[in-house]
């Protein structure tokens, strides 16, 4: 069962480590490459035009995450019922690139790690919110990376530790001399007396 655990942790490590890679290579690319996807929706009833969606955008060396709704009404509800582009129903999908001034965080807080802006719009027939968030790719890459990192350096340095203290005759668990005699490359016991350990000899035995 731990082999089965340790297993499925190493996998999620990985992925973890793919995407601190991959968050790596865009973050230079996206301060020359500017877009973003987006999969809104769109719903027709008698007295209104009801939209919303969400959108992944990435530029200037940052990534953002977004959602939207709102409603038309009056005036524009004709539009809605006749079919217009903007108003069809069912999912939406567009990818497209952008100028950086539509991609750009609010620069209140410009060296801030995180971005966050909203915006609440109530003037017929036109009614509608946004709540838009910004995470530096840069800060993706090292939070995403530190857990997969530190337990590959632990797993290396353990290892390493390990075959040190076999080649010196040491219990590779404890740590306790498991030389029968004193001198240098001199008969090892089978088993280490502090730990029950088995030594790698007998073990392979």
């Amino acid at each position: 069962m731990r082999r089965i655990v340790r297993g499925v942790l190493w996998v999620v490590k990985g992925v973890l480590l793919a995407i601190a890679l991959g968050a790596l290579v865009l973050w230079p690319w996206s301060y020359e490459n500017w877009g973003w996807i987006s999969l809104s929706k769109s719903k027709l009833q008698i007295d209104r035009v009801e939209f919303f969606g969400g959108m992944l955008r990435w530029g200037g060396g940052c990534v953002g995450l977004g959602e939207w709704r709102g409603e038309w009404k009056g005036m524009r509800l004709g539009d809605g019922r006749k079919g217009m582009p903007q108003y069809r129903t069912g999912w939406d999908c567009c990818i497209e690139s952008g100028t950086p001034w539509i991609l750009t965080p609010r620069p209140d807080h410009p060296w801030h790690p995180f971005q966050y802006d909203t915006a609440i719009e109530i003037d017929p027939p036109l009614s509608y919110s946004t709540h838009n968030s910004y995470f530096p790719l840069w800060l993706i890459s090292l939070s995403t990376a530190a857990w997969p990192l530190t337990s590959l350096t632990l797993l290396l340095r353990r290892r390493a530790r390990r075959r040190r203290l076999a080649l010196t005759g040491c219990c590779t668990h404890c740590g306790h001399d498991l030389r029968a005699t004193p001198h240098a490359g001199g008969e090892l016991v089978t088993r280490c007396p502090e730990c029950g350990t088995a030594t790698p000899r007998a073990a392979s035995a």
